[in-house]
């Protein structure tokens, strides 16, 4: 379906991080060995190596993640970047479609008000970890 668990939007580590888990949707115990203390980036990270590890392994279907990705995802140590956290927001360009420069989100909002269902005008929102880029959602890597 997906060559990453984190594309698929009904999965655990899809909605972490397309959603950062909103409204604490997910308990994040995974019943993982020494979770217990552990902060939360760090439970994702064991958690994403569980799953890519797992789902890395050759069934009667074949291999369901490729072992380049798997290696790749090695080399982070599963750490998710601030890249990958965006990359795998699908719901927030969904919504607001437009990312760039103040300027650019400005002048395309402008554009495009008219297709909003907003009652306030929307106003460019800088995106935490990617300098001088802005949306019209709040986007961040946290």
């Amino acid at each position: 379906m997906v060559d990453r668990p984190e594309k698929y939007r009904w999965n655990t580590l899809g909605y972490l991080l397309q959603t950062g888990n909103k409204d604490d949707l997910l308990a994040l115990h995974f019943g993982l060995d020494g979770e217990a203390g552990m902060v939360k980036e760090d439970k994702i990270r064991k958690y994403r190596r569980a799953v890519y590890e797992i789902g890395s392994l050759p069934t009667h279907k074949g291999l369901s993640i490729d072992p380049e990705i798997l290696e790749k995802e090695k080399s982070k140590d599963f750490r998710i970047t601030t890249l990958d956290f965006f990359k795998h927001k699908t719901r927030y360009f969904i919504d607001s479609g437009v990312i760039g420069s103040k300027e650019f989100v400005e002048k395309n909002y402008q554009l495009f008000k008219d297709n909003f269902s907003a009652k306030r005008p929307k106003v460019p929102n800088r995106i935490e970890g990617l300098e001088g880029s802005f949306s019209l959602k709040r986007l961040s890597s946290a």
